[in-house]
């Protein structure tokens, strides 16, 4: 896997239309093999059908977590990974985004401390 080729996380491969709870999003974490992903530097494309009703903050947050920290911020991040996915998503998915930035650095600054 190069930084030029390109992964498709696809939710339909996950059943659905509820993705909820952090085991889960650790589980579609391993089963995309993301950490491996994040290393190559690959293009992420991530597909979420139209029929999902629910994708909560844990679940959003256990899936790509640590590839929102590895690429440092939230510009980092979506210039990596590109959401095709249902517009109602979006704010949810800023907001995650967000915190996992926030929490990590209230985590190093208390760690200095």
């Amino acid at each position: 896997m190069s930084a030029s080729s390109e992964v498709v996380v696809d939710f339909k491969k996950l059943g659905g239309p509820v993705y909820s709870g952090r085991s889960k999003g650790a589980l579609a974490r391993k089963e995309f093999k993301l950490d491996k992903v994040d290393k190559a530097q690959a293009k992420v494309i991530v597909r979420i059908p139209e029929s999902t009703y629910s994708v909560t903050s844990s679940f959003y947050l256990a899936l790509f977590g640590k590839s929102i920290l590895q690429a440092g911020s939230r510009e980092a991040f979506l210039n990596r990974y590109d959401f095709q996915v249902p517009k109602v998503f979006l704010d949810t998915f800023e907001t995650c985004i967000a915190r996992a930035l926030q929490e990590h650095r209230a985590l190093i600054s208390n760690h200095k401390k």
